[in-house]
């Protein structure tokens, strides 16, 4: 399952790795039922790879390793929660950009139920698999880590609708306007601070290096899309990434 992970997702399949072995199959499963159907919902996009298809084929085997009976309750029910959610979202993406509204950007509304449907709820199940697995593993209540989880992970999408817009209008899928780029960079920030937030109080070792490499990814991301843009799409190079995963690995100790 790893290895098929590491094929879609270069920089999440590093997070996943560093994650204590309890945590690391749930979170790899629950990635790729997500992505897998997010490839079907893109399935006309040529630009789809090899290994997403892949992907895509290998879904009944993956539904199936969800439904295994001996594997931990807690974490398949988790698993199936985020994954319906992702998947409303997903319908959400599919019938406000059929091919008769593809002119329409997201309203304010629609862009947070959106960031939460897709990505909110990811930071959620990160912290419910994290408190069932490791009590004690933050030193806030759950409450306010389930708040700040939702945060991080609107943020990070967030930062990804920022960075991919023109390629997304180009496909029909207009989630912001122009105009409201500056604002919602303003927004993308506070998310991501609420995500250092998080970070700061997990106890130290590899749940919380696991958690703090994405926020140190997306904040280098979207200081790029403020610094280029006009910039058709940013991106991270394999060697910054691997810098930013040296920089993570601080919160080994603190």
């Amino acid at each position: 399952m790893l290895i098929l992970t590491k094929k879609v997702a270069r920089s999440f399949y590093l997070s996943i790795r560093l994650l204590p072995s309890t945590l690391c199959e749930p979170v790899a499963l629950a990635y790729l039922l997500a992505r897998a159907s997010d490839t079907i919902v893109d399935e006309e996009d040529d630009s789809i790879k090899e290994s997403e298809r892949e992907l895509v084929r290998l879904l009944p085997s993956l539904i199936e390793e969800l439904n295994d009976p001996e594997r931990n309750r807690f974490d398949a029910d988790a698993i199936k929660v985020v994954w319906q959610t992702i998947l409303e979202g997903q319908r959400f993406d599919l019938e406000k950009f059929s091919p008769q509204n593809q002119d329409a950007a997201l309203t304010p509304d629609e862009l947070n139920r959106y960031l939460y449907l897709v990505a909110g709820c990811v930071g959620e199940f990160w912290t419910k698999l994290a408190a069932h697995h490791f009590p004690g593993f933050s030193k806030e209540s759950l409450e306010m880590m389930m708040a700040r989880g939702i945060d991080y992970g609107k943020g990070l999408q967030l930062v990804n609708i920022l960075r991919d817009r023109q390629e997304d209008a180009s496909r029909g899928r207009r989630y912001c306007a122009e105009d409201q780029v500056a604002q919602l960079h303003v927004q993308a920030l506070a998310y991501l601070q609420q995500g250092e937030a998080y970070v700061k109080v997990l106890r130290p070792g590899r749940f919380k290096v696991a958690t703090a490499l994405p926020l140190l990814l997306g904040k280098r991301t979207l200081a790029l899309v403020k610094k280029y843009p006009a910039a058709e799409k940013v991106k991270i190079s394999r060697w910054e990434v691997y810098g930013t995963l040296l920089r993570a690995s601080r919160y080994l100790f603190w």
